[in-house]
Formats: C-alpha cells, structure tokens, sequence
C-alpha cells in the first residue's frame, strides 16, 4: 500500500474554506460599499464645505461693498469736498492740507482714489502718491460708465460699486456723484464730477477678510 498517497481532505474541512471563502468576499465587497459611503460622505461634507465657504465669501465682500459706500459718502456728500473738487480741483486743500490725501492710502487703505468727469481725470492718487495718468491707465473699468453710473442714481448721494480690475488685479471700484451737504438748490447731476474709490483685493486683505469669516484654513 502506498503511504505516500494523499488522503481526501475530510469533507469538513472543504467546507471550512469555502466559508473562509465566503467570508472574505463578503467581506471585500462590505469594505468597498464602506468606502464609497465614505467616499461619498467627503463628498457631501465637502459641497457643504463649498457651498458655506461661497456664502460667506459673498456676505464678506458685501460687507466690504458696504462698508466702502459708507466711507466714499462721507466724503462725497460733503460741501467742502463740492466746493473744492467739483470745480478747479483745489491741490492745497486736498493733498497740501491732507483732507483727500496720503491718508486714504496708508490709514484707510484705498490704493486708488480719483475724481474725474465727461472730459478727464482731474485727481488722482495712487496709492497715495499723486500721479498725472488717467483712470483708464489703472482700473479696467471706463470712466464714462461709471459716471453714468454714478449720475443716474435716483439721489446723487448714492454710491454705486462695481468688481473690476486695477491694475489687473481684483478690485472693488465705488463711485458716487460729488454734491454738497446744505441746503442749495439741488445740483445739475450733468454738471457734477464723480468721486471714486478703488479697494483692491491683495492677498494681504483677503487673508485677513477670510480669518474673520472663518476662510483663512
């Protein structure tokens, strides 16, 4: 008799691996439909993630927007800003005196700031500096349609903001109509300059505007 031979594997044993088996199977297919609840869980959480990041991201810039009308009306709604700016600018007052000067640049953060109307740019501060070059030369933005803008508010002391480039980066134009604050006859708006504010978006302010959102991470 050959002792060599192999005996058949008791009948207990086949079923032992077949359940291994089956068990490994069900297992693997157990550990990929985990996955791809996972999977889409991340998902989910990371659409929300978005779709919450986009709503604040919006209410922080129109805070901004908001907070920048403020700001502009205070000094366009103003009789000294009316009679200094709308006609012959008057340097001395504005810069010489700092009443629209380097100020609006390094303390409040304007890195534009002009007045213009139908024929020129007739103010211009560039990050504080004063410059020679148009509006056209800096904000994507044309002129004539912010004037329009601007004038055709139901009121003149209204301001009007606008997402465009300065110097092609994103930034937040506001304009609004110069007029004066007493009790004059109401201004021709055709005859009225336009004040305006560029807020440009660097990365410096956005980081700081997404920390008080909850963005920066």
């Amino acid at each position: 008799m050959d002792m060599t031979a192999k005996t058949p594997a008791p009948r207990h044993s086949r079923q032992i691996r077949h359940f291994i088996l089956t068990i490994s199977v069900l297992f693997g297919v157990g550990v990929l439909i985990g996955l791809g609840a996972l999977v889409n869980i991340a998902s989910n959480l990371n659409q929300q993630q978005l779709e919450q990041s986009r709503f604040y991201l919006q209410r922080a810039l129109e805070n901004r927007i908001g907070a920048s009308k403020n700001y502009l009306t205070a000094y366009a709604y103003w009789t000294a800003a009316y009679d200094h700016l709308n006609g012959p600018v008057d340097l001395q007052w504005a810069f010489e005196e700092h009443n629209f000067g380097q100020s609006m640049f390094t303390v409040d953060g304007y890195e534009g700031v002009f007045v213009i109307d139908d024929q020129r740019t007739k103010y211009a501060l560039v990050r504080g500096q004063l410059t020679q070059l148009p509006l056209s030369q800096y904000v994507r933005e044309p002129a004539a349609a912010l004037i329009e803008a601007a004038r055709s508010q139901a009121t003149l002391n209204k301001p009007i903001s606008r997402f465009t480039l300065f110097e092609g980066w994103p930034a937040i134009v506001t304009a609004q109509a110069i007029t004066p604050n007493d009790d004059r006859p109401p201004v021709d708006p055709a005859s009225t300059s336009v004040m305006l504010f560029v807020d440009e978006l660097t990365p410096a302010k956005l980081t700081r505007l997404g920390g008080e959102y909850g963005l920066a991470e």
